[in-house]
């Protein structure tokens, strides 16, 4: 008799910063026996390529499918979807599916938005320094953009979403994802562990730059932006140990007319000394034994990479 294998669907937010870590998490649960089907938004269903058992949805047809699939023999036992698709576990808990929310950010931004969102911490800010249990002492500054340099709240649909609505229920689901582990950030895991049942999973990273137990997971498996591998590899190979200076901002970076401009003197002042491309492979690049530093715009997953690969960093928050 053949072993039954729990069949989840594993829904992404269509950027590159949130496809990262649900994919990793979904290629754990299948080394675990998991059945998995990728379920994605049609833009991001057309860039899927390299990624099999993967269907197109929207939010008004999560159900039809859910319902399509049980049909067919194969029906869902759970969800995993991104915070920033909070419709989804309205749709699972009308199915009786029982559902997980998976949060790609650090808990430290995570338990800030939670106060901002319960009205702990109120905006706009009133005080210069901010006491948020298990972190250290914050000020305006030290805060994500969304909950407002200065104090004051950017408010747009965006904020609404980050601050609000990823926010309104998710307490309701049945497991809690975070996108970190708990020793490197040990007090405000274990304050909000207290009040919620957070589990670690992190760091999301592919399996051979870790403990290695999936050989073939040596890529997270998708790419929205077209790395230029071959060029940049090449290059690194011609460098020295530890002799290379890798600077990347991610992919939502907006820079200013300003920064735009030192971006261009820079290029001319360094075209015999470095190498400007558009995307590269960052795991192969902090891999790479030419890199002796990373100046990261802070991202989640570049932090988390850089921390895995023993990469020393200089950070400019954005």
């Amino acid at each position: 008799m053949e072993t039954y294998r729990a069949h989840c669907l594993i829904l992404p937010f269509p950027i590159q910063s949130h496809i990262n870590p649900m994919l990793q998490f979904a290629k754990r649960l299948q080394q675990e026996g998991t059945k998995i089907t990728i379920v994605t938004t049609n833009f991001l269903f057309k860039t899927l390529n390299e990624v099999s058992g993967s269907i197109s949805v929207g939010s008004e047809t999560l159900t039809e499918l859910i319902l399509k699939l049980q049909d067919l023999g194969c029906p869902v036992d759970c969800i995993i979807y991104d915070s920033l698709l909070p419709w989804c576990l309205d749709v699972a808990k009308d199915l009786g599916v029982r559902a997980g929310v998976l949060f790609t950010q650090s808990c430290a931004v995570n338990s800030i938005y939670y106060h901002v969102h319960k009205g702990l911490l109120k905006l706009p800010l009133e005080e210069s320094e901010v006491d948020i249990p298990g972190l250290p002492p914050l000020l305006a500054s030290d805060l994500p953009s969304f909950v407002g340099k200065q104090g004051r709240i950017h408010r747009d649909w965006v904020s609404k979403l980050v601050l609000h609505d990823q926010l309104e229920k998710f307490e309701e689901a049945d497991w809690i994802f975070f996108n970190t582990f708990y020793r490197l950030e040990e007090e405000v895991n274990g304050w909000m562990a207290k009040i919620l049942l957070v589990k670690t999973i992190g760091p999301t990273i592919p399996s051979m730059y870790l403990e290695k137990r999936l050989e073939d997971d040596k890529q997270y498996g998708l790419n929205l932006f077209k790395p230029m591998i071959n060029a940049c590899i090449s290059w690194l190979n011609e460098r020295s140990i530890s002799s290379v200076v890798y600077v990347a901002f991610g992919s939502l970076e907006d820079l200013d007319r300003i920064r735009i401009k030192e971006a261009k003197d820079f290029v001319d002042e360094t075209f015999d000394k470095g190498l400007i491309i558009s995307w590269c492979p960052q795991l192969e690049v902090l891999a790479d034994k030419s890199i002796g530093c990373f100046i990261t715009h802070c991202g989640w997953n570049s932090t988390l990479e850089a921390l895995s690969l023993g990469v020393p960093m200089i950070a400019m928050p954005q």
